[in-house]
């Protein structure tokens, strides 16, 4: 199970950098493949492999780290209940350089990163955002996980928190947002600092066997949420009118059905003109532009999480015509919808 192990921590991370010869013995290995939502091809070619005595290839373990990443496999059936921290690096070349693709349905929690040194790619659907040092993404549990170490950089070491907030900590989560459910704030180099000691802390929270370090582990998440939200002016628009407000509400709660911008107009008490100037004034954007971009996310996730065709997707979220869809998917995303399907089985970043 050792190499199995270390197969874990490149996807999980660990707070000794990554690949890491240990990580944290209680999340269960077990369960990983036991769990109904792992795949039965997952289960029966890996786990002769991994339970043997005979020690595992890079090349193995390579084809192993893709083939969960076409599982679309959950950190949640790795950590249950947990809020849980790491720190990733991702080295050009070497066994951990792969691509993270997940869906909406793989995650049930936020996820928070911190680049500390390096570079990475995330994909937010309206543009790509390069993370260096000090730049925190926010990213919701409907989110598209799809992110990389940059092409331009030899490295990327990025600090990590996957947690549930509690009821008040979302008045924390009010970042700007630069793609749909993603969210960006760069932060002032002190506060920088403070986030990875707070990230190192939270390590030795999670070694630990006393059931309260839990409860402190995810006090200090909410400490460095509040450092990082007192810096918000810096990067947070304007506060939007309550008349967009609704009408974002309007097009989340009916993203999967047709309707029209008078229909919007109508649920924010507004004309179709009055609506359609304030919208873009606001947001930066046409409506139709904002729909577009979160019926693309969903479509991207969809992809990964499921074998529907094309077609399928491209109806279920509205579109009559799958050509319309397969042009606005590529150029929202830079890639065809089949493409990009393919793409999540390629994760070594050296091999794209």
């Amino acid at each position: 199970m050792q190499a199995f192990q270390q197969a874990m921590s490149i996807l999980t991370g660990s707070h000794q950098g990554t690949p890491a010869s240990t990580i944290d013995e209680r999340i269960n290995f077990q369960a990983y493949f036991s769990n109904p939502q792992a795949t039965k091809d997952l289960h029966q070619q890996w786990r002769p492999i991994f339970e043997s005595d005979t020690s595992i290839s890079d090349d193995d373990l390579k084809r192993f780290l893709i083939c969960v990443q076409t599982a679309a496999a959950s950190i949640d059936n790795l950590i249950g209940d947990r809020d849980v921290s790491g720190v990733t690096i991702k080295r050009r070349g070497e066994i951990s350089d792969y691509k993270t693709y997940r869906s909406e349905h793989t995650n049930k929690r936020w996820s928070l990163h911190l680049t500390e040194s390096g570079a990475g790619e995330y994909n937010c659907v309206r543009q790509k955002l390069i993370a260096s040092r000090g730049d925190a993404i926010l990213l919701s549990p409907d989110a598209l996980y799809d992110y990389q170490r940059a092409l331009s950089a030899d490295l990327w070491s990025h600090h990590w928190f996957y947690f549930q907030p509690k009821p008040r900590c979302y008045q924390w989560l009010n970042w700007n947002e630069v793609g749909p459910n993603i969210y960006h704030i760069k932060i002032p180099e002190q506060v920088t600092q403070k986030i990875i000691d707070i990230s190192y802390q939270c390590g030795e929270y999670l070694r630990s066997t006393d059931p309260l370090d839990q409860d402190l582990l995810y006090n200090q998440i909410e400490e460095a949420l509040i450092r990082m939200y007192k810096f918000r002016a810096l990067n947070l628009k304007q506060s939007r009118d309550q008349r967009v407000e609704k009408a974002i509400n309007f097009i989340n709660a009916n993203i999967e059905r047709r309707f029209s911008i008078d229909d919007v107009a109508k649920a924010a008490s507004l004309s179709k003109a009055q609506l359609s100037q304030l919208f873009r004034r606001q947001t930066g954007q046409t409506i139709i532009q904002w729909r577009d971009e979160r019926r693309i996310s969903l479509a991207a996730q969809q992809l990964l999480a499921s074998t529907k065709i094309v077609k399928t997707i491209a109806l279920e979220l509205g579109y009559e015509d799958p050509l319309y869809f397969s042009k606005m998917f590529s150029r929202l995303m830079g890639v065809s919808p089949s493409e990009y399907r393919k793409n999540k089985t390629v994760s070594l970043i050296g091999d794209v």
